[in-house]
């Protein structure tokens, strides 16, 4: 499913895609970054630029 959101926001022409969770590893195996983290959760980002 974020792989599949991933492609859609890049079909978009965005250059990035934010993500407010709890589980922030999650995205981390996938090399997203860390950009705040609010209480017991994280705003991760996802560059879609290359």
């Amino acid at each position: 499913m974020i792989n599949h959101a991933e492609k859609m926001v890049s079909e978009m022409a965005e250059p990035e895609l934010l993500v407010f969770t709890h589980i922030p590893a999650l995205y981390s195996n996938l090399k997203w970054t860390v950009i705040e983290t609010v209480d017991d959760h994280f705003v991760l980002r996802s560059s879609l630029v290359q």
